[in-house]
């Protein structure tokens, strides 16, 4: 599961950023491990995988 909190307004909508949102990812034990997973369950939504 990944939740993607988004902290950042702008004129179409809201986009998320690693500097101004958040990213839960589980289950996971290590930064790592989360980042596979939300690359993963996000791959259609996110221009890039994150890092």
């Amino acid at each position: 599961m990944t939740v993607a909190l988004y902290d950042q307004q702008i004129e179409n909508g809201t986009v998320w950023d690693g500097e101004q949102g958040w990213m839960i990812a589980a289950p996971a034990a290590t930064r790592a491990e989360a980042l596979h997973i939300s690359n993963a369950l996000m791959k259609g939504f996110l221009p890039e995988p994150l890092e």
